[in-house]
């Protein structure tokens, strides 16, 4: 298929875009609301997913070595009266443990344990950006007016923010008519108008309490790398029933761990308690043979001397 014939094509173009780091059940109903907008509409559907990621190795910045997370113990908010080695479960060097690859994986493992084949047909997950930049809400949505130019038929899903100041910069680009996305278009280009400014159709998800059959629509990915540190296997099992299997959701846990450079506890504690006595031992008998080497040493010196002294008298 050419790349041409994509571009220009006069489907409509449906997205979502995120960090989803991890995926949660939350995030799968803003997903279900655009495949089921865009197959009602007969659209193509996009899912940019961001490229953040912990740095667990090290890496070069603009003008100096950024250095890699250090490792941790659990988050302050499950240990309010604990200070080294614990961090804010939000803090921005911890909030993002998978790679761009892995939430990919994970939110096609969701999806087709929700979906039929067919109702994923014009689904496609972007996680790689380094062809095309459609990192974050703004580049994905510029992406989404590259294929599609005519903002009319553009439309971003999204959870409408709790946060007031938030909400405001994230709906900055919604069109609430299809006169102000026209009005919109038509300034491209006066005065301080720019192209990336452009408004685009917005379909925006309450976040309500969840009812008995999304009881965990609220459950944020922060919460979900909390209970992955503190081990709340069944919580979350109960969280991903129907999405994903108990091994899929161990193996998640496990890679929110690699993620955090979580540290388990237990093995320091074991080596705190275990008895000092026999090296403590071993240091003073080291260090009482060194003394005495020492010693040892110190004699052979004199006594070289001596035999120094005596030759030059006998000379």
């Amino acid at each position: 298929m050419c790349v041409l014939c994509i571009i220009m094509s006069d489907k409509p173009i449906v997205f979502v875009s995120g960090r989803m780091n991890p995926p949660t059940p939350g995030h799968m109903l803003i997903l279900e609301k655009a495949i089921e907008e865009g197959n009602d509409m007969g659209a193509n559907i996009k899912i940019y997913l961001t490229s953040t990621h912990n740095n667990l190795i090290g890496k070069y910045g603009k003008n100096k070595y950024i250095y890699p997370i250090k490792p941790i113990k659990g988050f302050k908010q499950d240990n309010k009266n604990k200070k080294n080695g614990y961090v804010d479960v939000k803090d921005k060097e911890y909030q993002n443990p998978l790679t761009p690859k892995q939430k990919k994986d994970f939110v096609e493992l969701m999806l087709k344990n929700k979906f039929s084949p067919d109702k994923l047909k014009h689904v496609e997950i972007f996680f790689d950006h380094s062809e095309k930049d459609c990192n974050g809400v703004l580049r994905a949505r510029l992406c989404a007016l590259a294929e599609q130019n005519d903002p009319n038929k553009v439309f971003f899903v999204m959870g409408r923010e709790t946060d007031e100041k938030e909400r405001e910069n994230r709906e900055t680009y919604c069109g609430t008519t299809e006169k102000s996305i026209n009005d919109s278009k038509t300034l491209i280009g006066k005065g301080d108008i720019k192209p990336y400014k452009q408004k685009v159709n917005c379909i925006l998800i309450e976040r309500t309490e969840g009812d008995s059959e999304n009881k965990f629509s609220n459950m944020s990915g922060s919460l979900i790398r909390r209970y992955a540190i503190l081990g709340k296997m069944p919580q979350l099992y109960d969280v991903y029933d129907g999405l994903l299997s108990k091994d899929q959701v161990n193996e998640l846990v496990d890679l929110i761990k690699i993620g955090v450079n979580y540290q388990d506890s237990l093995s320091s504690s074991s080596e705190s308690t275990s008895p000092k006595s026999p090296k403590t031992k071993k240091r003073r008998s080291s260090s009482s043979s060194s003394s005495s080497s020492k010693k040892s040493k110190k004699e052979g010196t004199k006594k070289k001397r001596v035999k120094r002294k005596s030759k030059r008298v006998k000379y």
